[in-house]
């Protein structure tokens, strides 16, 4: 049934784990190395080490927590959204807080040869300008790091694209259909049989359909349904009628958009294997439309097609169609759409889901 392909959200998802402990040992490592860095540069042989260690954590510590509020706070609220103005005006006040709190806790708790020398509003100063390039130049490793990783995704995504849309061009129109429809067309006008005209006009809309129709923005799933209409009119003109055939269509199709051509490869395999069955010869092809998903059924009879067709044997050209529609509900709904194929002995049933928004 259709209802049971209706799957929350999170079945979406697919979550991977992180290396959390590389991560905390490399974030450790580097914080170790900047702790001796600062603790080598300040110290003074009149100085305790000790003393400058516990100095150096309050330091280190308030730094830390200034560079991952930077990291994981204002620059994915502010920066990567392209507010400048707000992820500048953030920066200035974690400085400030910063700065205050390197001044208030080593004055308060362990006291400073350099605050005692300089006095706590030039330390405060200091420290500040300290922070602006030190938080900077820490936040802009991981800063860079994610652009280097974003513009690589683009240009993995842009290549998967435009290769995805060249086999699609490819694989758009089945020759063998056309041939085969054609013939069917010819013997139907020797015969004068009224139908003719009417398979004409199917044929011509299905080809505007995939040959032009399907390159423009604003397509939407009715243009898919009607195409779908076309296509079952004229393969029941090739199976002359012996091939029971339910089509349903539940909701309003008018206004939602979608990437064309998704749902034809699997009904025009329902048609290829079903016409390969024996008697029993069952198609039943099912939409719904929720708010935000469209789910998309499709099942048919069959038997083992290789017998019938023995070039589908070849593993170099069988399941072209669908392999290419796979691929492009990956491009263009990662994430967001749920495929489940059961191919059985006597059927073989799709269900699609895509989430719309």
């Amino acid at each position: 049934m259709v209802s049971d392909l209706f799957l929350p959200k999170a079945a979406y998802s697919d979550v991977k784990a992180k290396p959390v402990f590389q991560r905390v040992l490399l974030h450790a490592s580097f914080w170790m190395i900047f702790l001796i860095y600062i603790t080598i540069d300040v110290l003074e042989g009149e100085e305790h080490l000790s003393h400058v260690l516990i100095v150096n954590c309050f330091y280190l510590i308030s730094t830390m927590a200034g560079v991952y509020i930077n990291l994981y706070i204002v620059v994915p609220s502010f920066l990567y959204k392209g507010k400048i103005s707000l992820y500048i005006f953030s920066f200035l006040l974690l400085l400030l807080l910063t700065s205050g709190l390197k001044v208030y806790f080593i004055e308060s708790l362990v006291g400073s040869t350099e605050i005692a020398e300089r006095g706590v509003i030039r330390t405060y100063i200091t420290w500040f300008i300290q922070d602006i390039f030190e938080i900077s130049a820490i936040s802009s490793i991981k800063i860079a790091r994610d652009w280097i990783k974003t513009s690589n995704k683009l240009n993995q995504k842009e290549k998967q694209q435009l290769e995805a849309e060249y086999k699609f061009l490819k694989a758009q129109i089945n020759p063998h259909f056309i041939f085969n429809t054609l013939n069917n067309i010819y013997f139907l006008i020797l015969m004068n049989n009224p139908k003719s005209a009417e398979a004409v006009l199917s044929l011509s809309n299905l080809l505007r359909y995939r040959i032009y129709d399907f390159d423009d923005k604003e397509n939407v799933i009715e243009n898919e349904i009607l195409c779908i209409k076309e296509l079952i009119q004229l393969e029941k003109l090739r199976n002359d009628d012996q091939v029971k055939i339910d089509f349903d269509v539940e909701g309003n199709f008018e206004k939602h958009k979608i990437e064309p051509l998704l749902f034809i490869p699997f009904i025009e395999n329902a048609f290829k294997h079903c016409s390969a069955s024996g008697s029993l010869k069952l198609i039943d092809i099912r939409f719904k439309l929720e708010p935000d998903e469209v789910h998309f059924y499709c099942s048919n009879s069959k038997t083992d097609s290789s017998a019938y067709y023995p070039s589908l044997s070849d593993k170099n050209c069988k399941g072209v169609g669908i392999k290419n529609t796979k691929n492009r509900l990956q491009l263009y709904y990662p994430d967001k759409h749920l495929l489940v194929i059961d191919d059985k002995a006597d059927t073989y049933t799709v269900e699609l889901s895509i989430r719309l928004k």
